[in-house]
């Protein structure tokens, strides 16, 4: 038995059809629309990178100097609000003030595709209180904490 269709039922079949489709596709999107909206709030963490760390050796009780670059490649100014270490109890960042000595930052902001270092003579990072020996030709690994979030890294002993 053969079931044979006119023109116009074919096109009320197709008419349907896409009415079908239009309202599958309305739920799909309806169903992943939480999803949708989580991705739009993630926080992004801008491209950061840093480089030349290196620190100062130094004895358990001491004080260490940390070296390094931080290279904000975003389109965003970050703020750097802390360094931390494990290997030290009291992490400072420190900027010299004229012939006034240093005084300790709370915060650098680092703009767009800007390099911010740490290895000039007047901005510095100071691990005072070592929990341990820092020694030649180890790594030590340190934390930065910005505005909104945090990175890792880690500085040779030199």
């Amino acid at each position: 038995m053969f079931v044979v269709f006119r023109n116009d039922k074919i096109a009320s079949i197709k008419r349907d059809l896409s009415k079908l489709a239009y309202v599958f596709l309305f739920f799909v999107i309806a169903a992943n629309a939480d999803m949708i909206r989580a991705d739009e709030t993630t926080e992004q963490i801008p491209d950061i990178i840093v480089e030349q760390a290196v620190m100062t050796p130094a004895t358990a009780g001491g004080t260490s100097q940390l070296r390094f670059k931080i290279t904000n490649l975003s389109s965003n100014s970050v703020k750097l609000i802390a360094v931390r270490a494990c290997a030290s109890k009291n992490v400072r960042i420190l900027m010299d003030v004229h012939d006034n000595g240093h005084e300790h930052v709370s915060g650098l902001l680092i703009r767009p595709e800007e390099t911010l270092s740490f290895s000039s003579s007047h901005i510095r990072v100071e691990l005072a209180n070592l929990t341990r020996d820092i020694k030649l030709g180890t790594k030590v690994e340190f934390h930065l904490e910005f505005q909104g979030f945090s990175a890792d890294a880690v500085a040779d002993v030199h």
